[in-house]
């Protein structure tokens, strides 16, 4: 018990408590970050399931299967939808907003999915996009000595429960990837990352009220979304990857667009 104490403050203190400040950076959204979140995901798995078709037919049916389910869960999403027209309304008004606060959370629930997918391709039994979970395997060998015996306290004063790995989670985190256990999802990891892209340099890099401090910020952002990209595409551990998002691009969304925290309530 006491090592692993220890190991968690040593852990904390690198990371200079940044991990819990943000309470795992639990964006305050409405339900037209939802509904543009769920369309752009749905038209990326359209895409997908046309260019799988028909060389690739059963990745083409996991991916038509999904954009129906996106798209079905789009359409639900206002009551005030009745038919296609207000559908249409609706898309146009939110797909189309040129609002900064907007597109930022849409990216921030993009990166989330993106981790999803990821994490789903090779099955592991673990989530990356809990920022408590940066604590397995954070730069820190008495921190990973812990970590052998399967289970231990994440401090996250956000959560009473221990975080459980295992084995063979705990390597495959730590490796590039090999052998895929869900292929299309890793596809739809690849695309997200590139419709991340697209939405930053159409409405992030540059919007009203950027100064020269934003400017250097927006610089930095834009440099760790390109090391997503190239991070996804080269198939990097898992946990790469958290790190990136939990301790870089999340937390520098959060002061370049002025993103509110939800803090759980006790």
């Amino acid at each position: 018990m006491y090592k692993i104490i220890l190991s968690l403050t040593v852990v904390l203190l690198l990371l200079n408590f940044q991990i819990f400040q943000s309470y795992g950076h639990s964006f305050t959204m409405d339900d037209s970050i939802y509904f543009i979140s769920l369309v752009k995901q749905a038209q990326l798995e359209l895409d997908l399931a046309i260019d799988n078709f028909p060389s690739n037919i059963t990745v083409a049916i996991e991916h038509s299967d999904n954009a129906a389910r996106l798209i079905n869960d789009a359409y639900y999403v206002d009551d005030d939808v009745v038919d296609d027209q207000d559908f249409l309304n609706r898309y146009n008004k939110d797909v189309h907003s040129t609002n900064t606060t907007t597109h930022a959370l849409v990216i921030s629930t993009l990166i989330d999915k993106l981790l999803d997918n990821y994490g789903n391709s090779l099955g592991l039994n673990f989530d990356l996009t809990n920022m408590s979970n940066l604590l397995v395997f954070v730069n820190s060998s008495e921190l990973k000595n812990t970590v052998q015996n399967g289970t231990f306290q994440s401090g996250d004063k956000n959560s009473n429960s221990e975080i459980n790995i295992s084995d063979r989670d705990y390597k495959l985190l730590l490796s590039p990837i090999g052998d895929f256990i869900h292929y299309s999802d890793y596809l739809v990891a690849k695309e997200l990352s590139q419709e991340i892209d697209r939405i930053f340099y159409l409405y992030l890099k540059s919007f009203e009220g950027l100064n020269k401090k934003n400017l250097n910020d927006v610089m930095e952002l834009e440099k760790n979304l390109a090391q997503l990209n190239v991070m996804i595409k080269n198939k990097s551990p898992p946990a790469e990857l958290m790190k990136l998002v939990h301790l870089k691009i999340h937390p520098m969304m959060q002061t370049i667009y002025n993103l509110k925290v939800t803090i759980p309530s006790t």
